[in-house]
């Protein structure tokens, strides 16, 4: 009776062992299986991040792109760029900035982006931390400060006359005259202008597209469309991101 017990015993426990390697097989076949599908999604991702990375180094310097500045939930201004051609550049009148204003409350970012390569959205927060002490507008040289000031003002003019007047001590109708002989007239086409002078420093603050690429991954400048790049680049290593810069400031 005992030797019986004994082998009913071993019995179970050879029993249960092989239980147990079945189950290790089974666990290690399934992590392989696992590790295998993750591979093959990390190259299928990285293949169309690098695609992606190309088609914007090659595209984005002789293509024309769209700019807006916000603050809040509030459009400002705008312009339209193009690095190889900056004679075609388009600066906003009112009529441009509510229409641009419109398509973000709706969403519409196809609209919007019309027939240029990017959208860019930038926060106010990137002019505010941008590493540049003023602008030079039409030989005044403004203040970054004040430059913030003009781009959230509803009447721009208005204040970088009274500015000019109080810094050179001279009347604000004299400078007002001096920005209409200028051709200094509309308040929305200031604020564009002003933007625009600020989008050039990209490429001149030592950052280049560098700093903006930083400023996307931080959630500061929001992209349409964002494809697989800047999807994934949150986690593109800081070498990537210099290649791609570096091509680009290359050609500016």
């Amino acid at each position: 009776m005992n030797w019986l017990l004994i082998i009913g015993i071993i019995i179970i426990i050879i029993l249960i062992i092989a239980f147990i390697f079945h189950l290790i097989k089974l666990t290690i076949k399934t992590i392989g299986v696992v590790v295998l599908l993750a591979l093959a999604i990390f190259v299928v991702l990285g293949a169309l991040t690098y695609f992606d990375a190309i088609d914007f180094q090659e595209n984005f310097g002789e293509s024309d792109n769209l700019y807006l500045l916000r603050d809040g939930n509030n459009i400002l201004t705008g312009i339209i760029v193009n690095n190889l051609d900056v004679g075609k550049t388009v600066f906003f009148n009112a009529t441009t900035t509510t229409y641009y204003k419109q398509k973000l409350k709706e969403e519409n970012y196809e609209e919007a982006i019309g027939e240029n390569y990017k959208l860019f959205i930038i926060e106010m927060a990137v002019l505010e931390d941008a590493i540049i002490d003023s602008l030079e507008y039409d030989g005044m040289n403004i203040s970054k400060e004040f430059a913030i000031i003009i781009l959230k003002s509803t009447t721009p003019i208005n204040d970088l006359a009274n500015n000019i007047a109080t810094e050179n001590n001279i009347s604000k109708e004299t400078v007002l005259q001096d920005f209409e002989n200028k051709n200094i007239t509309n308040d929305a086409i200031l604020k564009s202008q002003i933007f625009g002078l600020y989008r050039a420093t990209q490429f001149t603050d030592g950052r280049g597209l560098n700093g903006m690429i930083t400023n996307i991954k931080n959630s500061k400048i929001y992209v349409y469309p964002k494809k697989f790049l800047f999807t994934m680049i949150k986690i593109i290593p800081d070498s990537w991101i210099n290649k791609i810069a570096n091509g680009q400031d290359g050609e500016k």
